[in-house]
């Protein structure tokens, strides 16, 4: 079934934080950059992936968009996972 969003409004969208599996260092590699004093990042200590971006729209409306990570199926994922 398809679906129109004829009467949404998308203005000026600000990316507030973005939660991700595994560590800052496997990000940082990634990207090439240290990913903490770079982009609003959280991590969780699960599966590497993203697991979750909160964006805030000009009509002061956060939306929080939560989803698994595709990484999940990986079989054994502990050398992605933070040290407590």
């Amino acid at each position: 079934m398809a679906m129109h969003l004829d009467h949404v409004s998308i203005s000026s969208p600000n990316l507030y934080y973005g939660t991700f599996g595994g560590t800052n260092e496997l990000l940082s590699d990634w990207m090439g950059c240290d990913a903490e004093t770079t982009i609003p990042v959280k991590f969780n200590g699960k599966a590497v992936g993203v697991w979750e971006v909160c964006v805030g729209m000009a009509d002061d409306h956060d939306n929080v968009i939560r989803r698994p990570a595709a990484a999940s199926v990986i079989p054994d994922d502990s050398k992605y996972r933070r040290v407590t």
